[in-house]
């Protein structure tokens, strides 16, 4: 499988607008199967063809995690970073990069299968600053109804038999007695008024950077962009 791999790296190379079909190619053929693991920010990531994102990042490595170009300016050795909707972790490790040994990095992952591929690149590469949760976040604190894969998400208004365990992000560094909060991202397929709504005393008190994915109107049921910049404007206050 290797030398697949490495011919279609080098195909990416001179048809970089392939790169989703030679993906879906290989993982037609590979299905489940292991991949080159890729090294991100130092850190190696074993990875398993289980979508074709997998797939991309063992072929692309950092330039698949494009975030980082505009986010690298504002992450710190020693911050404390929460990663909410970490998926399987890529950019977690970028966090975790970032802030090095001396800072937090919290990394929230409510589904299953994507927790269990964060947790294994946090065990594999030895990073004790990193602490992995496999809870959603949202307003509040109480069972939540997910659906499950790489982009699960939180269904709206609690609809459908609960299947995790949500916390607010208040009332999670209230427990945890976290003096200080610099950076939160958000990428929750449409839940993210929720989670904003959640952290309104850390908006308040830690004014921390945040980094949000916003999803359109109805996206998944619950995306609702206006609210989301509402919201963010109130923090501004």
């Amino acid at each position: 499988m290797s030398l697949i791999l490495k011919a279609a790296h080098q195909f990416h190379r001179f048809f970089p607008f392939a790169q989703l079909r030679a993906a879906n190619w290989i993982l037609r053929r590979n299905p489940n199967g292991a991949l080159m693991p890729p090294k991100l920010f130092g850190y190696e990531v074993r990875l398993q063809a289980r979508t074709s994102a997998h797939v991309l990042l063992s072929i692309e490595g950092e330039e698949f995690v494009q975030d980082c170009i505009c986010l690298g300016k504002h992450l710190r050795e020693g911050m404390t970073a929460i990663d909410v909707g970490a998926n399987i972790g890529y950019l977690t490790l970028f966090f975790c990069h970032r802030v090095g040994a001396q800072g937090q990095v919290f990394a929230f992952e409510p589904e299953p299968d994507n927790f269990r591929e964060l947790v294994r690149s946090i065990e594999h590469n030895h990073i004790k600053w990193c602490t992995p949760l496999n809870l959603a976040v949202g307003a509040s604190d109480g069972p939540a109804s997910l659906t499950f894969g790489l982009n699960g998400y939180i269904r709206p208004d609690r609809a459908g038999e609960p299947n995790c365990c949500m916390v607010s992000l208040d009332s999670f560094a209230a427990q945890r007695a976290i003096p200080r909060i610099d950076f939160v991202k958000i990428d929750v397929e449409g839940f993210e008024a929720d989670v904003l709504l959640g952290m309104s005393k850390i908006l308040e008190r830690h004014r921390p950077i945040i980094y949000v994915e916003v999803h359109p109107a109805g996206f998944c049921g619950s995306g609702d962009p206006r609210k989301v910049c509402s919201l963010l404007r109130q923090s501004l206050r």
